[in-house]
């Protein structure tokens, strides 16, 4: 379910009731999930891992932007980072009924990579599940991190990623190590054209 745009889970469900004993017609089963659909209040249902303004102003203490790409929709992520407190420190928010592929659809982060100025390999993605893993190398991100203290296992997240840490506390030391590297190795941030964004 946390891989899974709430649209898609809509489609899922209708789609269950037209297969079922019920034979229901598309109209019925979209008019008895009509009847039943409730969306959850993101901001009652989320759960911090840490301090987020803290952790974003780190980061953009160390010049990153930072983008939040989810399956969510997206005013629900942008009701929930106002109730954190640190919507002011997002570049970019991409929701999952927003007008793009869902994950693992490279097409996310190139929008956030083309929003924000940022080339894929300038960008870490930092993610909980293999979904979010698949993201980050379909889209040739520099960097794929797997967080541990959110939704998946190691045997869920070593498949695709880069590197795992325990906890997203760790991002800020993770970032800054790698960036170093990437200058001694002579990657420099460039721009993500509308060129780049559109292959």
């Amino acid at each position: 379910l946390c891989c899974t745009p709430m649209r898609n889970l809509r489609n899922i469900a209708e789609k269950v009731l037209e297969d079922s004993e019920l034979k229901m017609s598309p109209a019925d089963a979209v008019a008895m999930v009509d009847s039943v659909w409730e969306m959850p209040d993101p901001v009652k249902t989320a759960k911090p891992l840490t301090d987020l303004r803290v952790l974003f102003s780190t980061l953009r203490g160390m010049n990153m932007k930072i983008a939040v790409c989810t399956t969510d929709d997206h005013q629900a992520a942008v009701d929930t980072l106002k109730a954190f407190d640190c919507d002011d420190l997002v570049d970019c928010v991409v929701g999952g009924d927003d007008a793009l592929p869902p994950k693992p659809h490279a097409a996310q982060i190139y929008h956030i990579c083309y929003e924000c100025g940022v080339a894929p390999h300038d960008t870490i993605m930092v993610g909980d599940t293999n979904t979010d893993m698949k993201l980050g190398k379909n889209s040739g991100c520099g960097l794929t991190v797997g967080v541990l203290d959110g939704a998946s296992s190691i045997p869920d997240l070593v498949v695709s990623a880069d590197c795992l840490v325990p906890n997203i506390d760790r991002i800020p030391a993770l970032a800054y190590q790698w960036s170093l590297r990437a200058q001694m190795v002579g990657q420099e941030t460039q721009g993500f054209s509308k060129e780049d964004y559109d292959k």
